[in-house]
């Protein structure tokens, strides 16, 4: 199964994600913690703009709120 992209819905993105979990603890007997958090992140590079993006908008909003 391919993991969904940020444009995707939450709930494919989420079912997506959760059977990647499903399949990563599976390996858990055939393998490392430390070589499967490698294999994932080396398959699926985590993006920071996203979450800078949030961290921004929520800072804009906890700033309007103790100004305003």
């Amino acid at each position: 199964m391919k993991l969904a992209v940020m444009e995707d819905p939450s709930w494919k993105r989420g079912a997506t994600f959760n059977h990647l979990a499903k399949a990563i603890r599976g390996q858990l007997t055939n393998y490392t913690m430390a070589d499967l958090v490698t294999v994932v992140t080396n398959e699926v590079p985590i993006s920071t703009k996203s979450g800078m993006e949030e961290v921004e908008r929520e800072e804009k909003g906890i700033e309007r709120a103790i100004y305003d």
